[in-house]
């Protein structure tokens, strides 16, 4: 189960030193602003629930704290695991062009994937699934190459509806902390830890994710977790274009 011979705690030392580069000090500082929004905003939903409730006070994140939790979220569950090995950590540095990152997500949405999440494929993966859709044409091609993705990058579909692709560009001069390793299968599994989520399409076993999914469940591309991130980076990819989603 899991990635047994990853050492973690070299990853989070890895991260925790990059992370504590000045180039990094304000991404983190934004990080804890909107974590501390989020608090608030949850404190503020349970007090009207319960009158009896009493927050508790926000604590900021420095870089080690911030490497702890990204190590942990993008491994999962020892029995669901996000990536297999090998797994890295790395700066992603433009080097005389912006680098390109993509994900699927569901266009305007309250509930499920945004733009600004945290998991993303590279552009050559993209650039593979647009040439398997390239025998089809409009909207058929843009439905193929969302599902493409989503098949590759083990999207369970109803925690993400996948109906736009957003790009992040790191241009010159930017950089970005990254985790990067192969997809498992076994993150399509169902969350214990989330029991309010009621999915129809439960995913348990290999079979499973060949019939119900129709995904081939074997190690996938590589994928790319970023801990932080510039939203200013971040946009959504509109459609229309013959190339869409790399123009």
């Amino acid at each position: 189960m899991g990635t047994p011979n990853v050492n973690r705690e070299f990853l989070v030392k890895q991260l925790s030193a990059i992370l504590s580069q000045p180039a990094y000090k304000q991404l983190i500082e934004r990080g804890n602003e909107y974590a501390e929004m989020a608090k608030h905003n949850t404190d503020l939903r349970k007090s009207i629930k319960n009158s009896a409730y009493r927050p508790t006070a926000f604590v900021a994140k420095g870089p080690a704290e911030v490497a702890e939790d990204a190590v942990e979220t993008a491994f999962g569950k020892e029995n669901k695991p996000n990536l297999l090995e090998p797994v890295i950590v790395m700066e992603l540095i433009p080097r005389g062009q912006p680098i390109r990152l993509y994900r699927a997500y569901d266009g305007i949405s309250s509930k499920t994937a945004l733009t600004v999440g945290r998991w993303w494929c590279n552009r050559r993966l993209m650039k593979e699934i647009c040439h398997a859709a390239e025998k089809v044409s409009g909207k058929t091609r843009e439905e193929n190459i969302l599902q493409y993705m989503c098949s590759a990058m083990f999207v369970h579909p109803e925690r993400n509806y996948a109906k736009e692709v957003a790009r992040m560009e790191i241009p010159e001069g930017g950089r970005l902390p990254a985790i990067v390793g192969k997809g498992s299968w076994e993150a399509l599994k169902p969350d214990p830890d989330k029991a309010a989520r009621k999915e129809a399409i439960t995913i348990q076993s290999e079979e499973d994710v060949i019939e119900k999914l129709a995904m081939v469940p074997i190690p996938g591309p590589k994928q790319f977790f970023t801990p932080l991130f510039n939203d200013m980076w971040i946009c959504q990819v509109p459609k229309g274009s013959p190339r869409w989603p790399i123009d």
